[in-house]
């Protein structure tokens, strides 16, 4: 797997390194060290209940499980827009080609991915470039436009 930056229109290498951490409880957070630790949260963990931790991990790691699973996008979007969490998002799982473009939308900036599956990324990611509903990467949505 590759750990890859997504951009506009394409997938780029990410050059940053972090030491991984499962949040089991509160005192895995002590080992936090900002810019440094990525923070491995489970995808039914409320984010209240570490919002405390979240300013201190270097990166958050989202997990998919399965293709039909969506929790991490909303976790995504609530790191975004309620904690404004500004380090890198990475997904982790069961990522898809046809899913990236909404994971960006939603605050997800890096994604792990086979290296064979890079050309299928990068055409998804410039499928569209409109869109009917606002989100996390503050793109202007059509309505909003048409009304200007």
């Amino acid at each position: 797997m590759q750990r890859l930056s997504i951009g506009e229109t394409a997938l780029t290498s990410l050059d940053a390194t972090f030491t991984e951490i499962d949040f089991a409880t509160h005192e895995d957070a002590a080992r936090l060290t900002n810019g440094s630790t990525a923070l491995i949260i489970p995808n039914d963990i409320n984010l209240d209940d570490i919002k405390d931790v979240i300013a201190k991990a270097g990166a958050i790691i989202v997990q998919f499980p399965k293709f039909g699973d969506g929790r991490a996008y909303s976790q995504a979007r609530l790191l975004r827009d309620r904690y404004d969490y500004k380090g890198p998002i990475i997904a982790r799982g069961d990522v898809l080609a046809d899913q990236i473009l909404f994971m960006r939308r939603c605050g997800i900036d890096v994604a792990e991915i086979a290296a064979n599956d890079i050309s299928a990324f990068n055409h998804a990611l410039t499928e569209f470039d409109q869109f009917y509903q606002s989100s996390s990467d503050n793109v202007k949505p059509v309505w909003a436009i048409r009304s200007a």
